[in-house]
């Protein structure tokens, strides 16, 4: 964890504290499954410290998943909006190429003069 918070090895900066994330997840892991070794004599206890497994694990894949629908609803925000724009620039463009009006009062008045 400390190697990762300090160098920051993704360009992404949610991609850096998800890594962060995840090694804590790790660590916290790593820490109940030593407590179902004989360092903890009591079996009460170690029925205890699997419930808060599970529910550390639970956490961090809720975490996890909601992350991961937020930056994909970002992504698919972003692409309707893209598409939006090119539509939007494409109907200005064909608009501005049409002749209108104006356009043609002006060939009225040169084929008067």
């Amino acid at each position: 964890m400390i190697l990762l918070t300090n160098t920051q090895p993704f360009i992404s900066r949610i991609r850096n504290r998800a890594e962060i994330l995840e090694e804590f997840v790790i660590t916290v892991t790593m820490y109940h499954i030593f407590c179902f070794t004989n360092f903890i004599p009591d079996a009460v206890t170690k029925h205890y410290i699997g419930y808060s497994l599970i529910m550390c694990m639970l956490g961090h894949m809720l975490t996890y998943l909601l992350c991961l629908t937020y930056l994909k609803c970002k992504d698919w925000k972003r692409a309707f909006k893209m598409r939006y724009l090119k539509r939007k620039a494409k109907k200005e463009l064909k608009r501005a190429i049409r002749p209108g009006k104006t356009l043609a009062l002006r060939r009225q008045q040169w084929a008067v003069q």
